[in-house]
């Protein structure tokens, strides 16, 4: 891990970026990505370095998640490496995290 980024850990941030919401409908979490990126077939999927899985403090209208969207995350960012079988999935996180939208 960069030492740039090791140092933001427990830190609090804002992140601007594409962002998408899970298929199941809880809407109180969402990553937020460099790339744009459908969840299907636009854009490229997102890496663990590119990527910051976010949760938010209020969910967002269900309404708002079919939508590609750009927006700015305010949160505490967490640097925690998540590996299943020595596979890199998951660095950042964000905690505590609240959302602005943008079209």
């Amino acid at each position: 891990i960069p030492q740039r980024i090791a140092a933001l850990d427990g830190s609090w941030v804002e992140v601007a970026g594409y962002v998408a919401f899970p298929l199941p409908q809880d809407t109180s979490e969402m990553i937020v990505m460099l790339n744009q990126w459908d969840g299907c077939c636009i854009g490229v999927p997102p890496t663990p370095y590119d990527a910051i899985e976010v949760k938010l403090t209020d969910a967002v209208d269900p309404g708002q998640r079919h939508t590609l969207k750009y927006g700015t995350v305010t949160g505490e960012f967490v640097v925690d490496p998540y590996l299943i079988e020595n596979w890199l999935v998951g660095l950042y996180l964000m905690n505590n995290a609240t959302v602005k939208l943008e079209l």
